[in-house]
Formats: structure tokens, C-alpha cells, sequence
């Protein structure tokens, strides 16, 4: 039920998801359980995340996770961790060079964004503003921006409206 969902959600926004060898194993409480059973970047599944960006090629990674606590847990935390380390390691011929072999060539997406992790609690996190960070190829540069600028450049399949609802 929860992959149809998903599958709906994507003809709406005029998207495509992948789907990994992933074990669907429920909740989990940390980073490193999910690394434990998932594999870390040499795992399977990482593998599988470098395959798609080399097949897709995408412009941009983006990911609302960022591989720390305020991810909720490990799953969301290993999804963020993956999103941004596989920015440089699908562009690197070194990583899974049998891939290469197999006619995948190396990619470098020009952006990445992630979120900027925010908290209530003062000890976690200074922010109480949800933004994300922007990463430029090439110059490496950084900026911080609000989601609302990154909405106001939305997608060709908006179905209008939806920026009323953010």
C-alpha cells in the first residue's frame, strides 16, 4: 500500500523513484543500526544509490535528511547521509568502477541542497528556522536559503495552488 502511495505521488509531481534491495526491516533508533543492516558506502545499497545517479543523471540531489538526530531515526538518517555523499561519489570513477565497466559513466550533479537541521532545543541546534544549504559544484560555494525560494522556482507539473499550501 505504502509503495502505491508512493508510485501516485510521483505521477502527481511528475517525479520518478527508484526503489533499492533496501530490507524494510521497521523502525529504527540510530544511524548505525540502519548502516549495520543496510551496508555503509561500500554496501549494496549505496551501490544501488551511485547506479541511479549514474543512470539518471540528475542536475540536482536534494534530500529533507541530513544524517544527523534531527532525521528522527536511522533509516531518514542513512537516506540523508547517502544524498550527500553520493553528490561526489557517483562523479568519481574509483567508486564501484564495475559500473564504469558496465557502460555507466561517472556524474557530477551541479547541485546538491540539503536541509539545515533545526531544533526547539537550544543544545541541539541554534536555528528555529527550517532552510536548506545549497552546495554549487566547482566553486564548492555554500548558501543558505529558505524553502519558500526554492518553491517559488517549482516544477513544470505544479498543479497550481500548491504553493498556497507550504
Amino acid at each position: 500500500m505504502r509503495t502505491e502511495e508512493l508510485l501516485q505521488a510521483d505521477r502527481y509531481y511528475c517525479s520518478s523513484q527508484y526503489f533499492t534491495v533496501a530490507a524494510d526491516y521497521g523502525f529504527s533508533k540510530g544511524l548505525d543500526e540502519a548502516l549495520q543492516k543496510w551496508g555503509k558506502d561500500d554496501g549494496r545499497v549505496f551501490y544501488e544509490v551511485v547506479r541511479v545517479v549514474r543512470m539518471t543523471r540528475p542536475l540536482v540531489i536534494t534530500s529533507v535528511f541530513v544524517g544527523g538526530p534531527s532525521d528522527g531515526h536511522g533509516n531518514h538518517a542513512a537516506a540523508g547521509l547517502w544524498a550527500q555523499k553520493v553528490f561526489l561519489a557517483a562523479g568519481d570513477p574509483n567508486v564501484f568502477p564495475d559500473q564504469i565497466k558496465d557502460g555507466l559513466r561517472p556524474w557530477n550533479p551541479l547541485k546538491e541542497y540539503a536541509r539545515v537541521p533545526f531544533s526547539w532545543r537550544k543544545d541541539m541546534f541554534p536555528r528555529r528556522v527550517s532552510t536548506i544549504m545549497q552546495t554549487t559544484v566547482g566553486t564548492g560555494r555554500r548558501a543558505e536559503l529558505y524553502f519558500w525560494q526554492v518553491r517559488a522556482g517549482s516544477s513544470k507539473c505544479d498543479r497550481g495552488g500548491a504553493s498556497r499550501d507550504l
